[in-house]
C-alpha cells in the first residue's frame, strides 16, 4: 500500500496533537487529585480539633482553702519523749497530806458515830446499856429490847448472840460475873416477848473487849451494855 509523503505528516501530526492533549489531561486529573486530597486532610484535622480534650490549668490557690479539705494532722514521732509539761494537770495527790487527814477524820467520826448507835451490835439490831455495876434493865432499853424482838420475830429462822460487856472498873473476875448477868437478863426479857430460848445464847467479855478504851465517862457509858449478834 502506498502512502504520499503529505499523508504521512498529516498523521504524524495528529497523532502529536494527540499526545499533547492526553499529557495535558493526565496532568488536570494529577492536580484535582492532589487538591480532593489536601480538602480531605484538612476535614479530618479540623474535626480532631474539635474533639480533642480541653485542657484546664491547675488551681493557683490553697485547695484545702478552697474545696473545704479537712488538715490532716502531723503523724506523731513514736521516738519523740513526753516529759511532765505534756501531761494534763492532776488535781490533788497521793501525798496530799491534808486530804488524807480529812478523809481519815471523816471515816473515823463515821466509825464512832456507828459505835455509838450500834455497839458491835449486828446492823439490824440496837445494844442495851446499863448503868454502872447495875444488872436491872431500866425502862428506857426496854424498849430497845422489844425493838430487837420485832426483827427476830419477823425473820424466825434468825438466831442470835447476846454479849455482855463492862467498863474496866473492878476486877476482871467480877466484870466477867457482871457481863454474864446482864447477858442473862436481857435473854430472859427476849424470852417474855416471845422468842423462843432455843433461839438465843449468852456470853460474857466483861472488860475484855472496850468499844472505846479511854478512861473517861462517855467511853464507860457506851462499855456497859448487851450487843445483839446475828448468827
Amino acid at each position: 500500500m502506498y502512502c504520499s509523503p503529505l499523508f504521512l505528516k498529516k498523521f504524524y501530526n495528529k497523532i502529536h496533537r494527540m499526545q499533547h492533549t492526553g499529557e495535558i489531561f493526565m496532568k488536570k486529573k494529577f492536580y484535582a487529585s492532589l487538591f480532593f486530597s489536601m480538602i480531605i486532610g484538612a476535614t479530618i484535622l479540623s474535626i480532631g480539633g474539635c474533639n480533642s480534650k480541653k485542657v484546664v490549668a491547675p488551681p493557683t490557690g490553697n485547695a484545702q482553702e478552697e474545696y473545704n479539705i479537712p488538715a490532716i494532722p502531723p503523724a506523731q514521732d513514736e521516738n519523740q519523749d513526753y516529759g511532765e509539761e505534756d501531761l494534763p494537770p492532776v488535781v490533788g495527790s497521793l501525798d496530799d497530806t491534808d486530804s488524807n487527814a480529812a478523809a481519815e477524820e471523816l471515816a473515823s467520826k463515821q466509825s464512832e458515830a456507828y459505835l455509838q448507835q450500834h455497839g458491835r451490835s449486828s446492823i439490824e439490831f440496837q445494844p442495851v446499856y446499863f448503868k454502872f455495876d447495875q444488872t436491872m434493865i431500866n425502862p428506857e432499853m426496854q424498849e430497845v429490847i422489844f425493838e430487837n424482838a420485832q426483827v427476830l420475830k419477823r425473820n424466825p429462822t434468825l438466831y442470835i448472840t447476846v454479849e455482855g460487856n463492862t467498863d474496866d472498873r473492878g476486877t476482871n473476875e467480877y466484870n466477867m460475873a457482871l457481863g454474864e448477868k446482864r447477858a442473862i437478863n436481857v435473854e430472859k426479857y427476849l424470852i417474855s416477848l416471845g422468842i423462843g430460848e432455843n433461839r438465843i445464847r449468852t456470853v460474857s467479855l466483861g472488860e475484855e473487849r472496850p468499844l472505846f478504851p479511854t478512861q473517861t465517862e462517855a467511853a464507860y457509858l457506851y462499855n456497859r451494855r448487851a450487843d445483839f449478834i446475828a448468827e
